[in-house]
């Protein structure tokens, strides 16, 4: 149009920018807004394509008509290896389809490869045949068609193999197809999966039991490369996995490859990588050896803030991992059951024995799906005689899914990373640390502000309205953070619980003693600085 001096006019604008002729180096072919076209401006693209379609037809200046785009096919080639096409010619007869009872047409195996020409047409026995009209001398077609033909269907003959009569039956197809799930490669994504939906639909069509659609669901898998690369033997860049299994075994190599990226994307092999999945194996075998006298099937009795931590931590991560491989996202599934790993090192040293078996076994269940050899040696250690790969998969518990049940191991680490912290500032070993619980108010502020409550309303609390001066700025310092703020919290009973659990533990971390009180019973002023869930913390 710029050369000849043609003048552009602009039909579809993108919604985001205005596009201006003169600035133009190609036309604007995605969707957009439309526009320079009448009582059609400003809208969709979609939506004008309809009424534009209309208006066209009531004006009777022409009609909507679907254009497939549908061509004769050539699908023959001249090669041996290929499907023969069942057609004989004779010279008086003409060319006539090979009867069905002599079907199928079989390729010869005495033939002879040249390198010249077609090798059926230089095969005598092949060639020459019978007139199945006039039984006089014929010959048999020698081109043959694409593999497809064959491969494009198998899953159907899969459903009855054994069937000499015909491909299948119609009653198999029609009480397996179609495919629940098929998994392939990415560099078939294209052609056999048109050829698989052409067949499909054929089969439907002449009432042999085929499926409107061939697979419910698809995963086409990427490519492994290396070094920004395909891995292939003409770029000498591919890994002999042989190599890795003798050097860190299988379920390194496998688990690495599951790890390292979604089956649909690329696969980028990084030997650093395959180191960092045997140290995670490695710890998940040490977790469980190490702690053998400590694994003890039996009755769980009162559970304390860390029994419930790792009981949510065990549940929430059967949960993700169960939805993770229901969508094949393997690596997400790993992901989680490291962070479990990480957690339950951290449990065993004052463990619930009854507790942390269930927790190592329901690991285990879930650690087979990707290093099944360790897993089941492991299993084994733990004295059972049944196989790991013959148990039920876990359930996560809707019990333990309680968001709560994590929170009281959290605030503890939260206090002891805050108090880490404190002692750093002070720049010397403390004598005796206090910490004090936040004031029941300020728990009952936060609910209520969670709640969507404003200042005014708040006010009206008469417990709340002890506290004006401070609960205002309170609020205020809660509405700047208010897309931070958790939705679930421990009220101030559970947070004092947990806290006086973990004393011991921070006792032994910081070597003096710890004090714990409430924020209303001191007349400390470091006291009110406490918040929800976060104690305020006195260093001597």
């Amino acid at each position: 149009a710029k050369k000849y001096k043609i003048p552009i006019k602009v039909v579809i604008q993108p919604e985001r920018e205005k596009l201006k002729p003169e600035k133009m180096t190609e036309a604007y072919v995605d969707e957009g807004i439309i526009a320079n076209s009448g009582k059609f401006d400003e809208m969709g693209s979609l939506e004008a394509i309809k009424a534009i379609s209309k208006y066209i037809e009531k004006e009777k200046l022409g009609k909507k008509e679907v254009q497939y785009k549908l061509k004769d096919w050539l699908l023959s080639r001249q090669r041996y290896w290929g499907t023969p096409i069942p057609v004989v010619y004779c010279e008086k007869c003409g060319m006539l389809p090979v009867p069905e009872k002599n079907l199928p047409v079989e390729l010869p195996l005495d033939v002879k490869f040249t390198g010249k020409g077609n090798p059926l047409a230089l095969n005598e026995s092949f060639v020459k045949t019978k007139c199945p009209d006039c039984k006089g001398p014929a010959e048999r077609e020698t081109d043959t068609m694409d593999t497809f033909v064959d491969s494009s269907w198998y899953f159907y003959r899969y459903l009855d193999p054994q069937n000499s009569k015909e491909p299948f039956s119609k009653k198999s197809a029609e009480f397996w197809a179609p495919v629940d799930q098929y998994i392939g490669g990415i560099e078939h994504a294209i052609m056999h999966l048109l050829y698989a939906r052409f067949f499909s639909k054929v089969l439907r069509d002449i009432g042999l039991g085929g499926t409107d659609e061939p697979f419910k669901r698809l995963l086409c898998q990427g490519m492994v490369i290396k070094d920004g690369a395909k891995m292939s033997k003409s770029l000498g860049n591919v890994v002999d996995p042989g190599e890795i299994i003798e050097k860190y075994g299988a379920d390194t190599a496998r688990t690495f490859m599951l790890f390292t990226a979604l089956p649909e994307k690329e696969l980028d092999w990084s030997d650093s990588g395959v180191e960092a999945v045997y140290r995670f194996i490695v710890r998940v075998n040490s977790l469980v050896e190490k702690n053998l006298k400590k694994i003890k099937k039996g009755k769980y009795g009162e559970l304390s803030s860390k029994d419930m931590h790792i009981l949510a931590k065990t549940h929430r991560t059967i949960k993700k991992v169960s939805e993770h491989m229901e969508k094949f996202q393997m690596n997400l599934a790993i992901g989680s059951l490291m962070s479990l790993v990480t957690e339950l090192n951290k449990y065993a040293e004052n463990a619930n024995s009854a507790v942390f078996a269930d927790c190592i076994e329901n690991m285990l269940k879930m650690f087979s799906l990707f290093a099944p050899h360790l897993a089941e040696e492991l299993w084994e250690k733990l004295g059972k005689k049944k196989i790991l790969s013959a148990e039920s998969w876990p359930e996560a518990s809707e019990e333990y899914l309680d968001e709560k049940m994590e929170l009281g191991e959290k605030v503890l680490r939260n206090t002891a990373s805050d108090i880490r912290k404190v002692v750093e500032l002070v720049g010397k070993e403390p004598g005796e640390i206090t910490l004090f619980v936040a004031p029941a108010w300020k728990y009952l502020a936060y609910s209520e502000f969670k709640a969507g409550k404003d200042i005014g309303t708040m006010m009206k609390n008469s417990e709340l309205k002890k506290y004006a001066k401070e609960l205002v700025k309170y609020a205020q310092r809660l509405q700047k953070r208010k897309f931070e703020l958790p939705e679930v919290i421990l009220n101030k009973e559970e947070v004092r619980k947990s806290l006086e659990e973990g004393i011991g533990q921070l006792k032994a971390e910081f070597g003096c003693d710890i004090q714990l009180i409430d924020a209303e019973e001191s007349e400390n002023e470091k006291a009110s600085t406490g918040d929800v869930m976060k104690p305020a913390i006195f260093v001597e």
